[in-house]
């Protein structure tokens, strides 16, 4: 420990991981602390997000129209 007080480098370097050991706890007390509400219903946001489902194929030809009714 006697080498770390004569080096100033080894010092700085202490002095920034615990400012960044300090920020990250504001961090996490800022955005990560409070746990997701139960009772919130996300299905609206993700529908909004990715869509609600896949569109209804479709298609021109007459056999393509009955390959797809077969399908179904």
């Amino acid at each position: 420990m006697n080498d770390l007080r004569g080096n100033p480098l080894a010092a700085e370097i202490i002095k920034v991981l615990i400012v960044k050991v300090l920020l990250l706890g504001v961090l996490w007390a800022a955005f990560f602390s409070t746990p997701l509400d139960q009772r919130s219903d996300y299905k609206p946001v993700g529908d909004a997000l990715f869509g609600s489902g896949f569109p209804e194929l479709t298609a021109t030809s007459p056999k393509a129209n009955s390959i797809l009714a077969k399908e179904r």
